[in-house]
């Protein structure tokens, strides 16, 4: 195995390897970012959603007398 000779961050080296390793790791990292992302404002939209039903709910029980805090 050859030697690497320049100068890395912290004096760290890697080898082709590891490069796919991480290269890899980055892909899933941005790929779980991205599906996290989404969830998180399909959470909103459904917070929003139930929201606006149980508003909706609480009006129609008061419309017919019923005691709803």
């Amino acid at each position: 195995m050859e030697e690497n000779n320049e100068k890395s961050l912290f004096g760290l080296s890697v080898d082709e390897q590891a490069k796919r390793f991480l290269k890899e790791s980055a892909r899933w990292g941005k790929f779980l970012s991205i599906v996290g992302f989404i969830v998180c404002i399909l959470l909103v939209v459904a917070g929003i959603y139930f929201a606006t039903v149980s508003s909706q709910f609480t009006n129609e029980f008061r419309r017919y007398g019923s005691n709803m805090p």
